[in-house]
């Protein structure tokens, strides 16, 4: 999932921008072959082929695997193409589309809930998540569920993990306190499986305390604010939107990772980026992490080129005054009989 988000990220940047520019090929090739296919010329067509086409299907594929990846995966991406330049009516059509996605799925689910195949067991988590229960209603059924299933199932095992990881990530940074236990000091990683993936926040609470959290918590935002920074510097759309979509993907799945630990949202599988552990995550976040600071090279280069042509132009101002006084100071001495020489007059 996490190099789909980043390839996605790019992409939408390239297709937004050659979009703006309308160098799309491919489509007005098709468009000229047949006067049929005439209306692949109209920009709506653009928009729906190289742009919300591409975005509905990497959604749908992700959601075999992890609802809660596939609904952040399309938020982010909507945001992206929305940063882009996007019309906002069309970026709403796409966001009512979702909206009839999931709730199709979600009659899928009230039909199939007893299907075994696996994008109607993940909906059947997503909607046991999405339970409006009260708490001890819902902390009721979480036990029941758990107690009725077959010990050794993944039924069980999932009642498990619904049970104890949200409790064990609240348990941790409630321990944790001010300056935290102490390096390798948790004890709730005995309990999490998964604690240095989907609960990193909580470990690090518990481990080095809140002061460390806020400073880790200070650092994403920072990035957020940077990225906006290099974003206005750049003359270039495609470097804009790639800047900005990496930004608010990093940013955003860490505040979102932090959320989700605190008991603020539904339970995800979002790991902390560049924090958590996770080889193919890492090594993905590291190359979004080079392209930001190779075009903030960029930026920085274009600054320095406007400061520089700055400075000439005030220099450029200035030369003609000089040429003026030196006329005239040319003009007085010929009026006062001042000899000039061959020098000067040439």
């Amino acid at each position: 999932f996490e190099v789909v988000k980043v390839a996605m990220i790019m992409y939408l940047a390239w297709a937004v921008d050659t979009f703006q520019k309308d160098k799309f090929r491919l489509i007005k090739l098709l468009a000229a072959s047949h006067e049929k296919l005439a209306f692949l010329n109209k920009p709506i067509s653009q928009e729906i082929f190289y742009i919300f086409a591409p975005m509905i299907i990497v959604t749908v594929l992700i959601l075999l695997g992890s609802t809660s990846s596939a609904v952040f995966t399309l938020g982010i991406m909507l945001m992206t193409i929305m940063v882009g330049g996007i019309d906002f009516k069309h970026v709403c059509v796409m966001g009512l589309l979702g909206v009839g996605l999931l709730a199709g799925c979600l009659g899928l689910h009230l039909m199939t809930r007893h299907s075994d195949h696996v994008l109607f067991k993940r909906m059947s988590v997503f909607v046991t998540r999405l339970h409006l229960d009260s708490s001890e209603e819902k902390e009721a059924d979480e036990m029941e569920t758990f107690l009725t299933a077959r010990e050794g199932s993944n039924e069980f095992y999932d009642a498990l993990d619904v049970i104890r990881q949200p409790r064990a990530a609240r348990i941790a940074i409630h321990e944790g306190g001010i300056f935290g236990k102490g390096a390798g000091q948790s004890t709730q990683k005995y309990i999490v499986p998964v604690m240095y993936e989907d609960y990193m926040f909580s470990l690090i609470v518990e481990e080095y305390g809140t002061l460390t959290a806020i400073f880790l918590m200070i650092l994403y935002v920072s990035l957020l604010a940077r990225g906006s920074i290099i974003a206005r510097n750049c003359d270039n759309n495609f470097a804009q939107i790639a800047v900005a979509g990496l930004c608010l993907l990093i940013s955003g799945q860490g505040i979102f990772h932090i959320f989700i630990n605190c008991d603020f949202g539904l339970l995800t599988g979002q790991t902390l980026p560049l924090v958590s552990h996770g080889t193919s995550s890492f090594v993905c976040f590291s190359i979004a992490f080079g392209i930001m600071l190779s075009i903030s090279r960029m930026a920085k280069e274009k600054i320095k080129i406007e400061s520089d042509l700055a400075g000439n132009l005030i220099d450029d101002a200035n030369k003609p005054k000089d040429e003026i006084g030196d006329n005239l100071s040319d003009l007085e001495a010929f009026e006062s009989g001042q000899e000039f020489t061959d020098t000067d007059i040439l």
